[in-house]
């Protein structure tokens, strides 16, 4: 069984865009100070990160010879 991770309702999109990289505004310095009292969006914000990283390993992964 697959674990479900959710992050606040009100943090999604914020998460979204600081794993993206994004660092500037109001709302995404809200966010991180949200990270560091919430580990269930802590734990949403790392598993994004992880997904993010694995998709683009395999965007840059040599294509198997065949």
């Amino acid at each position: 069984m697959e674990k479900v991770i959710k992050p606040c309702s009100h943090m999604s999109a914020a998460l979204n865009r600081m794993a993206r990289g994004e660092k500037h505004g109001l709302w995404l310095a809200y966010a991180r100070q949200h990270l560091k009292g919430c580990p269930r969006c802590q734990q949403a914000f790392d598993a994004i990160v992880s997904l993010l990283n694995l998709v683009q390993e395999a965007r840059t992964a040599p294509e198997p010879e065949t």
